[in-house]
This record gives C-alpha cells, structure tokens and sequence, in this order.
C-alpha cells in the first residue's frame, strides 16, 4: 500500500471512554477513521490497535484505521461498468483505485452523548456526486458507542439520489494484541469455509474456493506462523476471534451491508488486518460476489462489535 490522500496538518482527534470505560480515538477529519482503541482492566488500559505516528496518520502508508468507501478494496486501474456506463476512479495505488475516498473527506459530528455507563458519537458524510467516476449520491452515517468491555460501529447507508448505486464497505482495524510479540504466534479463528481467489493483482477473479486443505482454513483456530496474506474470506457467521496467551479479541459483525473478512498482514509482521468488509477486491467489477446495488431512497446498515476477555494470569 502506498502514500494516499496525503494531508498537509495534524488533524484534530475525538476520544470516547476512559477511565473504566474501553478507550476509543477516532478523527473526523480523515472519514471517521479510528486511531486507537483500549480495553481497560483493573484500571490499567491495554490499546489492540497497531496505530499511526503522527507522520504516518499525515502520509496515511497503510490505511490503518480506515473506513473504506464507497468501496472496500481494489479496483484494477480504476475502471469498471455500471448499468451499460464505464467509469474511471482516480488512481491512488500504483495502477490501481483502492479503499474509496472517505479516508481523505471530513465527516461532520451530528450528535453525542455521555452517561456513566455509555458514550457516544454520531457522525455524517454526503458524496456529492463531484468524486471522478462515482457520479452517485451516498448519505452515510457512522454511529460509535464504547460502554463496559464493549465497543460498538453502527453504520448507516441511504441512497439520496435519483438512481442505483454500487456499494462495498470496509473498516481496515490493524490488530497487536497485548501478549504476544510475533503476530505469527497469534491464534485466529473464522468460522469461514470459502476464500476468494484471486490474481497477481491481488484482485478477485470471480472465483470462491474452499479452504479446505489450504492455509486459509482457520475454523478450528491455529497460529498465523510465518505466511503472508491478502484474501477475503467470506464468513457468513459474522465473527471472529484473535488469541493471545493474555487475553482473546473477538470481533463481530450483523446486518446486510457487511459478509466477510480480509485478512492481510503488514511485511512488518508486527499486527494483522482483520478487516469486517462487504466483499472481495475487484467486486465492481464481479457483482456476483456480493457487490450492493443500493436503490433511490433505499438504506442498507450493518454492525461492528469489539469485545476483550482477559485470561487469568
């Protein structure tokens, strides 16, 4: 992954929590994305996000904490059809359009509150139809809620123009547990039977294989050891957990806007990306794996849920 949608200043963060409330940091002024988020025990926090220095959060090398919109993952070139018009995306990879453009817009804080036992904000975007080949008009709404041992993303989409849209989503969350200091030591499990094939282009083929036999099969839970990844794995279930002799991470998901899970880990082996996401790379270009055609005044929502158990020690 490249430098993409560089800023030019330090932009301005939002927290949630603290004290005996999980910790969450998130900055609207890059797409909502979060920055870190911290799990509290005895008092004592324990941050699960690999996330930016300051230098990176401005150059953005890696999309940590990102939300991916209005498409999740790869588009080969920037091209792709819909309803008999081709369109060009703006190149921000190489080749390629990756991870939309939320992540270079600001979100708008609409509402917040606080109480002893929950916090939470309420922010909103509008595509204005402006975006190089995304002519389409998207309210999304992203609501962030942290209350005991609890981490909750709602997410909210409605179609307000005049004709169909094509939708993915994605959070691209980069997990180092507490526990452990080799990602490849870390236990992952997804109760997910079928991955996505895919080229050298790390782009989908149109092709679901099962993970039977192959390194991607993690529904029984094993070490991620020493191989490198990049797939989507569809998981109907909508969960999956991350083992540390110290403690386990579980993240789930509902609702129709998310299906799967991409797995990717960084060449510094120091995190994984366990990525809650709607469909493969290249989907724009593929529908029949899960790309949303979202109708005029329709809406479409899923929820992000993040829970830590601690081990006795």
């Amino acid at each position: 992954m490249s430098n993409s949608g560089r800023i030019e200043r330090l932009p301005s963060f939002v927290e949630l929590g603290g004290d005996w409330l999980p910790r969450l940091v998130l900055v609207p002024e890059l797409g909502g994305m979060i920055r870190q988020i911290e799990f509290i025990r005895e008092g004592r926090p324990f941050p699960v996000l690999h996330d930016d220095s300051d230098e990176e959060l401005v150059a953005n090398p890696w999309f940590r904490g990102r939300f991916l919109f209005p498409f999740n993952d790869r588009i080969p070139d920037g091209k792709y059809t819909w309803d008999d018009v081709q369109y060009q995306l703006e190149i921000n990879e190489e080749r390629d359009a990756i991870h939309g453009f939320l992540y270079r817009q600001s979100m708008e804080r609409i509402s917040s509150s606080k109480s002893p036992s929950a916090q939470w904000i309420r922010l909103f975007y509008q595509t204005d139809g402006t975006h190089p080949g995304y002519p389409f008009l998207l309210k999304l709404v992203i609501t962030y809620q942290v209350s005991p041992d609890r981490v909750d993303i709602q997410v909210d989409i409605k179609n307000t123009g005049k004709t169909s849209a094509p939708l993915t989503f994605g959070w691209h969350p980069y997990f180092s547990l507490p526990g452990t200091k080799k990602i490849d030591d870390v236990i992952l499990t997804i109760p997910a039977s079928k991955y996505a094939e895919t080229d050298a282009r790390f782009c989908a083929t149109g092709v679901l294989r099962s993970v039977e036999n192959t390194r991607y099969d993690f529904r029984k839970g094993r070490n991620l050891g020493e191989y490198d990844y990049d797939m989507f794995l569809a998981c109907p279930s909508g969960w999956a957990s991350l083992e540390t002799p110290f403690c386990m991470l579980r993240i789930e998901f509902n609702g129709e806007l998310l299906k799967g899970f991409q797995l990717f880990v960084p060449p510094d082996r120091t995190s994984v990306a366990l990525e809650p996401v709607t469909a493969p790379a290249n989907t724009f270009n593929h529908p029949e794996l899960g790309l949303i055609a979202l109708g005029p005044g329709k809406s479409i929502s899923s929820q992000i849920h993040l829970a830590m158990y601690f081990k006795e020690t």
